[in-house]
């Protein structure tokens, strides 16, 4: 995806929400194993893990923010 070009392209996707712009990470895999998300932080707001399949009793998609992130998302 795009983040891994740098720059302007940081990300993989921007959420603008509120007039502010959030650097999201994108992880998605079919059965594999998902990296540390604590090392997917690297100038990035959020991260999101995608499941191609999950079983049914879990999300298919799990969205991490850091706590700054998180609170600069709730502001108004």
């Amino acid at each position: 995806m795009s983040g891994a070009l740098g720059g302007e392209y940081i990300g993989d996707l921007v959420i603008n929400h509120n007039g502010k712009k959030f650097i999201c990470e994108v992880k998605y895999r079919d059965k594999s194993k998902f990296p540390n998300p604590f090392s997917l932080f690297k100038n990035k707001d959020l991260v999101l893990f995608k499941r191609r399949t999950k079983p049914k009793d879990e999300s298919g998609v799990l969205i991490i923010f850091t706590q700054e992130s998180f609170e600069k998302f709730m502001e108004k």
